[in-house]
């Protein structure tokens, strides 16, 4: 069981956006068999729920229990 999050923006373009990168990266990790996807929305309102920031460790572990994710997926955009 993965859970995505959205992606950080570390390019020099400000208007990407994160969130439709972990979409889209959502969207083909449910086609691997074996996969089990916990949906954005979820884990957005978890994050939110609990204050959590992805750039802390210790807060990607927590989201990780919460969900009872097997693996949290944190990616990045960048130039």
């Amino acid at each position: 069981t993965v859970a995505v999050v959205p992606f950080f923006n570390l390019s020099q373009e400000r208007a990407v956006d994160g969130r439709r990168f972990a979409l889209a990266y959502f969207t083909e990790l449910q086609k691997t068999p074996g996969f089990q996807v916990i949906p954005l929305g979820v884990v957005e309102q978890t994050m939110f729920d609990h204050q959590l920031e992805m750039n802390n460790p210790g807060d990607v572990l927590k989201l990780c229990q919460l969900l009872n994710a097997d693996a949290v997926a944190v990616g990045a955009v960048t130039d």
